[in-house]
């Protein structure tokens, strides 16, 4: 594998995740109206200290994701444990939100996006890659 091939793991792990969530709204016949009235229902029960609580999860797991992004891309030796945490954030925010109605596709593309983000995130901690995350290593260190 190749440093190129590394960075395009992971940038297309970041443009699936985010097609994904868009998917649903720039394509509206993907998801019925019922699903998305009965989401809207779902959350219009909760109360707004539990909204706020969840909001700032989300706007948390967000941030560390792309942080986690930028350290894989850059080949930052901090960057591999960290995405390990940003993930395990991002599974406890998906936890803490009750109802979400997404189609079957956009669904598909989510989780091509997860199994993309796992295999750059266990490479990082396997030969030869995790060799470029060490700081002497590194592959911008190297050819400058």
């Amino acid at each position: 594998m190749t440093t190129f091939q590394y960075r395009s793991l992971v940038l297309v792990s970041l443009a699936l995740c985010w097609t994904s969530g868009f998917l649903d709204q720039l394509v509206p016949g993907l998801l019925p109206e019922a699903l998305k009235q009965a989401e809207v229902a779902a959350f219009a029960g909760q109360s707004p200290n539990w909204t706020m609580f969840v909001l700032v999860l989300a706007i948390a797991s967000v941030l560390s994701m792309l942080a986690a992004t930028y350290g894989l891309l850059r080949f930052r030796p901090w960057a591999p444990k960290f995405a390990v945490l940003a993930t395990g954030l991002v599974v406890v925010t998906s936890a803490t939100i009750e109802a979400v109605a997404i189609s079957g596709i956009a669904f598909s593309v989510h989780a091509l996006s997860w199994l993309c983000w796992g295999s750059a995130v266990l490479l990082s901690f396997t030969h030869p890659v995790k060799a470029w995350f060490v700081a002497e290593k590194r592959p911008d260190v190297v050819a400058a």
